[in-house]
């Protein structure tokens, strides 16, 4: 009688987010050439605590000047682009009212050649638009959970950042959002793991040192619902 394998976890649950209080705390990542491309992928792990006004998640640009942002109007997320010339490129990303209180993986995929963003929600594409215009590269730091100038902070959690320097397709993201702990890594210029669960000091696992520094932000256990594995179970051979 044969025996069944047992099923086991190749890539354990994520243990450790950083928890974002609404008013100053942010991660910045030092401004590097290596942030920006001509095409991009965005992805980033996050729980909201509200639905209110004007909350930004991830911002690599300011208003009216170089490069980009997430924002949270009325609760949807919104993107923001800029050129050089402080001309605004906007769109509608992620048009979804129920982030408050469940995890959500938000990824942009940015093609600046031929002027196109997909957004998707989990593993699901949800909104494709069109930009005015290509953006510019930013000139100033990367910041999570903030403006890349000053305010909009965000509340709640946020558990990873990943940045590419190229389009993922929907299956790519689909493998991202199933194995959180295993991302693709080709192009990958920014992995923030999130799970240091102490210290200043978030690390880039994509091998470019895009290291983050932590502004207030506090560590804090994420709970996972149970995992189940299959103990062995003998399987009957068939009655001959």
């Amino acid at each position: 009688m044969p025996i069944a394998p047992v099923r086991t976890l190749l890539h354990p649950p994520k243990k450790w987010a950083l928890y974002f209080d609404g008013v100053d705390d942010y991660v910045e990542v030092a401004n590097d050439p290596s942030l920006f491309s001509s095409k991009m992928t965005i992805i980033a792990w996050v729980k909201s605590l509200e639905t209110r006004n004007e909350r930004i998640v991830i911002s690599h640009g300011l208003y009216n000047l170089y490069g980009w942002y997430w924002w949270m109007p009325l609760g949807d997320i919104w993107g923001f682009a800029y050129n050089k010339d402080g001309d605004s490129s906007t769109s509608v990303l992620f048009p979804y009212a129920e982030f408050a209180g469940s995890w959500k993986m938000l990824s942009t995929a940015v093609d600046n050649d031929n002027l196109k963003v997909y957004a998707y929600i989990n593993d699901s594409l949800v909104k494709t638009a069109g930009m005015a215009f290509a953006m510019d590269p930013p000139n100033c730091p990367l910041r999570i959970g903030r403006y890349s100038g000053n305010g909009y902070s965000w509340r709640g959690h946020i558990a990873s950042v990943m940045l590419y320097n190229r389009l993922l397709n929907s299956s790519e993201i689909q493998h991202n959002y199933l194995n959180p702990m295993s991302p693709i890594l080709d192009g990958l210029v920014l992995w923030l793991k999130m799970e240091e669960g102490s210290g200043t000091t978030v690390h880039d696992y994509s091998g470019y040192g895009n290291d983050g520094t932590i502004y207030g932000a506090s560590w804090t256990e994420i709970t996972h619902d149970p995992v189940r594995t299959l103990s062995p179970v003998r399987i009957l051979s068939p009655v001959r």
